[in-house]
């Protein structure tokens, strides 16, 4: 399964010691000029590569919540395999020094190249949010539930006044504090164990009382029950790091044009302990669908890559060549459009989950709403 793909970039921008300690204690860090001029270069013609040669998927998302955004890329485009895998030694040191893992190695579990033109501009992306509850990877602990994910957000351009992400302090542990108000402690189990229902009516109740507040907000008194956002401004080469569970959200300027407001989010796991999910449905998207195995460890499904060795395993090596694209199989797209299917004919009911939430994880609050 190895493969030498050795990065020579030994000047890597490192996370301080403090730097990890706010990603714990606060959920997310900035790490200052993490990719070099450059990478940058090659990432802005990548990002244009994609953006002007749309697949059916960027097609289909001409506005609203996924407008601007390419998925998949490392598997679909074998030039950006190369700058993720083994040109960002810097994102990567920073996932595995938060992940702690023992040899530097995590998991590059996906990954959305980000641009956007004013079709795409709205008063934010979506509400705030956290990503790994949507993901189809177990969601672990070691300080706190969801510090087995690191997101990196990559400024690509100079995003300050045009792109600007709300991090919400302490949210990333959040349901940590809520879970175990009501926990007693025996001999076994000292700590509570992941309670999806739970973590699900946890986030209704902040849905349903605003807890998430706007920066410009002045009507909430700060009583410990609101979640403060922190406004984040990158410029080129700057990395944003936030946990799994950290609660998120992005506000776009109607300035933005394909050429100044371009970004990348990658997602790292700890290979270590990170499974594939049995606590919810599997998804039903032939990305997901063909690789998982409820139980099993990811990293036997998914490439690891290193800081300093670049990409060190994947599934099938041969083909994650310089010119191969990885393609789901007939079979899984097969299974993919019934489910599709199914849901055109069968009849409409009131409160039935929607489409989306077959392919991603949704709480019941956020999915079940009428089909249209």
């Amino acid at each position: 399964m190895s493969t030498d793909n050795s990065n020579t970039n030994v000047d890597l921008a490192a996370l301080l010691p403090e730097q990890i300690e706010e990603f714990h204690s606060r959920g997310f860090t900035v790490l200052r000029g993490a990719v070099d001029t450059d990478t940058l270069k090659a990432i802005r013609i990548s990002i244009n590569h994609v953006m002007m040669n749309p697949n059916g998927m960027l097609k289909g998302a001409k506005s609203g919540f996924f407008c601007g955004f390419s998925l998949h890329n490392h598997l679909l485009f074998p030039e950006w395999r190369q700058i993720a895998y083994n040109n960002l030694p810097s994102v990567t040191g920073a996932a595995a020094d938060l992940l702690s893992t023992q040899d530097g190695e995590v998991v590059y579990a996906d990954d959305i190249l980000h641009s956007s033109s004013p079709a795409c501009v709205g008063e934010n992306v979506g509400n705030a949010h956290s990503d790994q509850n949507q993901a189809p990877f177990s969601i672990e602990r070691n300080n706190n539930f969801g510090d087995n994910m690191v997101v990196a957000w990559i400024a690509v351009d100079s995003l300050d006044d045009l792109i600007t992400m709300e991090v919400f302090e302490n949210t990333h542990n959040a349901f940590d504090k809520n879970i175990t108000s009501d926990f007693t402690a025996s001999n076994t189990d000292t700590r509570p164990d992941w309670n999806q229902e739970k973590y699900c009516e946890w986030w209704a109740d902040v849905d349903d009382h605003k807890r998430c507040i706007s920066v410009n907000d002045t009507t909430k008194q700060d009583d410990g029950s609101y979640y403060q956002p922190h406004q984040v401004r990158l410029n080129a080469g700057d990395v944003a790091l936030f946990q799994g569970l950290t609660f998120h959200r992005v506000i776009k300027s109607s300035n933005c044009t394909l050429e100044t407001c371009r970004r990348v989010t990658i997602r790292y796991v700890n290979g270590e302990n990170t499974r594939w999910r049995t606590d919810v449905a599997g998804s039903i998207w032939p990305y997901i669908s063909e690789r998982q195995k409820p139980g099993e460890l990811i990293k036997n499904d998914m490439s690891v890559v290193s800081a300093r060795k670049g990409l060190v395993s994947a599934p099938n090596p041969s083909s994650f060549s310089a010119t191969d694209i990885i393609m789901p199989s007939r079979l899984s797209w097969v299974y993919f459009f019934s489910h599709i299917l199914a849901s055109k004919l069968s009849p409409k009911k009131k409160y039935a989950p929607s489409l989306i939430s077959k392919i991603i994880n949704q709480c019941p609050h956020r999915a079940n709403k009428v089909r249209s």
